[in-house]
């Protein structure tokens, strides 16, 4: 990876949990974890991605899957 994409997509990352973040999570908080549990992973990575413009030989894999509720 370098450095323009980890940076574009921390960003990206931060639109993400601002479109879908609960509204009523107690503070105003809640972990992005929850946030993908909810919307699915695939929908976390469209918007990680989004503009993205890796480097030839970064992979990027599909599904990911951590053996748990799977989408």
């Amino acid at each position: 990876m370098d450095e323009d994409s980890i940076t574009k997509i921390i960003l990206n990352t931060y639109d993400y949990v601002e479109q879908y973040i609960d509204p009523a999570a107690p503070g105003g908080k809640e972990h992005i974890g929850y946030i993908v549990d909810r919307t699915g992973f695939e929908e976390y990575k469209n918007w990680a991605m989004k503009d993205v413009q890796l480097p030839e030989i970064a992979e990027v894999y599909t599904p990911v899957y951590w053996k748990g509720v799977k989408y």
